[in-house]
């Protein structure tokens, strides 16, 4: 499954790269990408294993409000 996400407060490539990380380590996702112009975060990740909203909260922890679009 494909999730995309609003992600507010990424000003820089760091907080991009923190943001990814942070969803690819979440379990059963597969992909995380950044896209810092429209401050988005696009996960593919195995639906049976997680949820877009466990994700979301598990990226909210960077300290970034994230929430599904």
């Amino acid at each position: 499954m494909k999730a995309l996400f609003n992600v507010e407060g990424m000003k820089c490539g760091g907080c991009a790269a923190k943001v990814e990380k942070k969803a690819s380590s979440a379990d059963g996702v597969y992909k995380a990408s950044v896209d810092l112009a429209s401050k988005t975060l696009t996960v593919e990740f195995d639906e049976s294993k997680t949820t877009a909203a466990r994700i979301a909260a598990e990226v909210s922890k960077t300290g970034f409000e994230t929430s599904v679009k």
